[in-house]
């Protein structure tokens, strides 16, 4: 038998393949250009016999071994958007520029036309996949989903007609339309341009490649646009993160749209996520105390008036008669101009006497009485208050006053919303609960729109004469518009809106937002028109008073007291020139929050995205916990290789069997939504099938079935022994899915689905009777075509991924191999990306979907030469495409 000479010894098998390992190194040499690339690449092994005692070579064979994942795959490589002011996700390896390519390969000014023939040639001589239409039905869905899917650097981009023609509507292995796939790398010999090129790029391109959906350790990633708050924090736990239950309910609530926290229960404890409308600021108690000795007339109040420690004290009462000269008068300055409530405290529930302010007088006053007039403090920023001691009439000889308190609560009383996404978003119907003694509701009226990272300010007394103004505090100048008409801008009238409260009676006695949370053990929670938290907060007994409550990081969830409902406040510095610290309808001010923290545009620290993830580079954005934290580098490197974005969503629509007897119909539905099904009776069971002609393939997924939320329904799916039991009554989420569970589709296994088959049927388990079916999800995608193997591409094909030019593609290849340690996480590690942290997180999120440490598929070349002699009588070349 042939004898194998090999200089290299075998290595370990490993978790990434390079091209340092045994299958490229074994027939490494310099003999021979076996590829024909012009450099030779592979080595003679020699074939020899004994005959007769004598050593005859009668043969030699060379052999390159070349990973198809290094290369650029002609079946999925397109472009991506390359201005600055636009989004580059790297969604799919569309994205994957050809432009580019031909450009590092120095074809720059053909390399637009290159790429166009092509794309022209897969397209059927169109450019755009199909041709014909939205073959695949996912107009409506793909318009929506807030993820770039056509590369033209704009999300949802309805003019563009997004899920028309987009690059997954071309499927290599069942096409639409005139669609037409590459076979081979020399079918690019039938481009009449390409042709002119094919040897110079035909060993950096392939039709083959593919990347399986698993991480380092053989495990199906999670794909964390549809898996739980459970599955994910169990994979981030997997991952040797632990505490990492914050940021398992926060993906959740950055890639969902149903506007409600979720929950997480964990450990004996409760973890809330972070929706994108947050309360950001709170006014609690806008009010402010004057004690009697920090008057500024320095002689004193005079009068009968005596000092006794801290309280001034009165023990000559007179007649109303005989007032006159016998009054205290009290002089207090460096106080905001505006309106005010007046209170006046005595001792212990002390008479206080005769009060007189801005020549209203109000006759014998306790303490903690309330003065029936309003009171006004001029330009000059003065008070003078009055009091007589003319009690003798209720048999008392003492009177005492410590102070006053200028008091604008509860009118001026506010409650912020920030909205940390893109999205303009209804309030309408939404509730504020925890008001009062928690037994006051407040609603947000109709026509509510909160704008983009922008400011909703929730008033008690937006303008002291609206219809909803409580009737008891109108007409009294005391509102939150007359207190902020100094503030300069950025304050904002026209984003404070009016509560609509369930108490019409509500009086300036009321304290709204309680100044003793303490007592009734006051959360007070966001919720939407359905009754879902948004957000919940809390605060202490100890804050400041007329001085906002603010957080500093819009998304913190910081929690003192340890149950887990955020109550880390920071005082307001407010707006400039405004003795009222808060800052209404504007950024925050707080010692956590600066100049160097960006809240809205392009590259906000703060974002809810409300859609689906584009990458998994996204989770950068998504905030752990405290104060601007998000995930870091090292956490990210960590954890990237246990997730992926990619999924097969189903449709329910044009897959319905037994419309007649089953009970379900079809109910259109305008945009945003798809058409779905719907059944009134409960017990209906309909059924759908999907099928190859649906473009997914065999494999392990976890099926998702969407609907209705709390809408219950079964399921049972057809396996190859027949139909299962069905499953007890599953019910969807504010996100309108459930979670069915495990399957396998393909594969001779009783308990295996048909191959490249799934029906199912289900069950109306509604109490109501109203049940609804929209579409099932299968995730994770099990292969994703034309990912890049970082270890094994040239310099010229790395430069195809977004922002990579030549010098970070070689310092790409100068660090490799990578996948040893964390998977593809490894490429994050130092500044192989980049100098900065932002540079490496920007780079790594636009590239991450495109690449790949691992490799399935193989190009065989073998040159074998039959010898006598030492000449050579004739030749054999062999290629083959091997998937291991």
């Amino acid at each position: 038998s042939p004898l194998l000479s090999i200089s290299t010894p075998f290595k370990e098998a490993t978790v990434y393949d390079s091209n340092d390992e045994t299958w490229a190194l074994a027939f490494k040499g310099v003999d021979i250009d076996n590829n024909g690339d012009g450099n030779t690449e592979a080595k003679w092994i020699y074939l020899q016999r004994t005959v007769d005692g004598e050593t005859d070579v009668y043969g030699r064979y060379a052999v390159t071994v070349s990973d198809e994942s290094g290369k650029i795959n002609i079946n999925t490589a397109g472009y991506h958007n390359e201005s600055e002011l636009k989004v580059t996700e790297g969604f799919s390896p569309f994205e994957v520029s050809l432009t580019k390519f031909f450009s590092a390969m120095g074809h720059t000014a053909e390399a637009e036309a290159y790429r166009d023939a092509i794309l022209n040639y897969r397209y059927g001589n169109n450019n755009v996949p199909g041709g014909i239409g939205d073959d695949n039905n996912n107009n409506i869905y793909l318009s929506y989903d807030g993820i770039d899917n056509n590369a033209d650097g704009e999300r949802d981009n309805l003019s563009a007609d997004e899920g028309i023609n987009e690059p997954s509507e071309f499927v290599s292995f069942y096409p639409y339309g005139d669609d037409r796939p590459f076979f081979s790398v020399y079918d690019l010999k039938n481009i009449t341009s390409i042709n002119s090129i094919f040897e110079d790029i035909r060993t950096e391109m392939t039709a083959f490649s593919f990347d399986r959906n698993i991480d380092k350790d053989k495990r199906l990633r999670v794909e964390v646009n549809h898996a739980s708050a459970l599955d994910i924090k169990n994979m981030l736990e997997s991952s040797g993160l632990s505490g990492f239950e914050q940021l398992a309910v926060n993906i959740v609530d950055y890639r969902d749209s149903d506007m409600e926290s979720t929950v997480l229960f964990s450990g004996g404890k409760t973890y809330y996520g972070v929706e994108g409308i947050r309360i950001n600021e709170i006014m609690v108690s806008p009010k402010y105390e004057r004690n009697a000795i920090d008057r500024y007339n320095a002689s004193g109040p005079n009068g009968d008036w005596f000092l006794e420690g801290t309280i001034f004290a009165n023990s000559s009462p007179v007649l109303e008669t005989d007032k006159l000269g016998h009054g205290g008068v009290w002089r207090f300055d460096n106080l905001r101009k505006g309106a005010y409530y007046l209170k006046i405290k005595g001792k212990d529930g002390s008479f206080v006497g005769d009060v007189e302010v801005g020549g209203n007088l109000q006759s014998s006053m306790e303490d903690e009485d309330y003065f029936i007039y309003t009171v006004y403090v001029g330009e000059d920023g003065k008070l003078d208050v009055t009091i007589y001691n003319c009690e003798i009439d209720q048999g008392e000889s003492f009177t005492y006053f410590s102070g006053i308190e200028l008091i604008e609560s509860p009118d001026a009383e506010y409650i912020e919303l920030i909205n940390i996404t893109e999205e303009d978003i209804d309030l309408s119907g939404w509730t504020i609960e925890g008001l009062r003694n928690n037994d006051l509701l407040a609603t947000i009226p109709a026509g509510t729109i909160i704008s983009g990272f922008d400011y909703c300010v929730l008033a008690v007394d937006k303008d002291d004469s609206g219809a909803n103004v409580p009737i008891n505090l109108r007409g009294n100048d005391i509102c939150l518009e007359n207190v902020w008409a100094e503030a300069p801008l950025p304050y904002t009238s026209d984003k404070i809106v009016q509560l609509q409260f369930s108490d019409t009676n509500i009086s300036r006695e009321d304290d709204i937002i309680p100044d003793n949370p303490d007592i009734y053990d006051t959360v007070i929670y966001l919720k939407t028109s359905s009754g879902r938290i948004v957000d919940r907060v809390e605060y202490e007994n100890n804050f400041t008073t007329s001085v906002a409550l603010e957080r500093g990081d819009p998304a913190a969830t910081n929690d003192k007291d340890g149950n887990y409902i955020f109550d880390d406040w920071h005082n307001s510095q407010g707006f400039s020139f405004m003795d009222t610290d808060g800052t209404p309808t504007a950024q925050n001010s707080n010692t956590h929050i600066s100049l160097t923290h960006t809240i809205g545009g392009l590259h906000s620290d703060v974002f809810v995205k409300n859609g689906l993830l584009a990458n998994i580079g996204e989770l950068f954005l998504v905030a752990t916990g405290d104060d601007w934290q998000r995930v870091s580098l090292d956490e990210m490197m960590n954890i990237c290789d246990k997730f992926t974005t990619v999924s097969y969503r189903l449709e329910a629509e044009n897959h319905f069997v037994d419309a007649e007897s089953s009970g379900w119909t079809e109910n259109n539905r305008a945009a945003p939504h798809t058409n779905w099904f719907y059944s009134s009776s409960s017990d209906s069971v309909g059924t759908w099938t999907f099928n190859r002609s649906d473009r997914f393939l065999d494999g392990i997924y976890v099926l998702s079935i969407y609907g209705q939320a709390d809408e219950s329904f079964s399921v049972s799916i057809k396996t190859n022994s027949g139909w299962t039991e069905y499953t007890p009554s599953l019910t969807p989420d504010m996100n309108n899915g459930v979670r069915y569970g495990i399957i396998t589709i393909g594969g001779s296994e009783a308990e295996n689905l048909p191959p490249q088959s799934l029906s199912l049927r289900i069950k109306n388990e509604a109490d109501s009777g109203d049940c609804h079916f929209d579409y099932c999800v299968l995730s994770p995608v099990n292969k994703v075509n034309g990912r890049i193997n970082i270890n094994t591409a040239s310099s010229f094909v790395l430069q195809s991924l977004p922002d990579v030019n030549q010098t970070v593609a070689n310092a790409i290849i100068a660090g490799r191999p990578y996948g040893g340690v964390y998977g593809v996480g490894d490429i994050l590690n130092g500044s192989i990306l980049g100098e900065t942290a932002a540079d490496r997180k920007e780079l790594f999120r636009e590239i991450c979907n495109l690449i790949t440490v691992k490799s399935d598929v193989y190009e065989i070349l073998i040159t074998a030469q039959s010898l006598k002699k030492g000449l050579r009588t004739g030749e054999k070349r062999l290629r083959v495409i091997v998937e291991r």
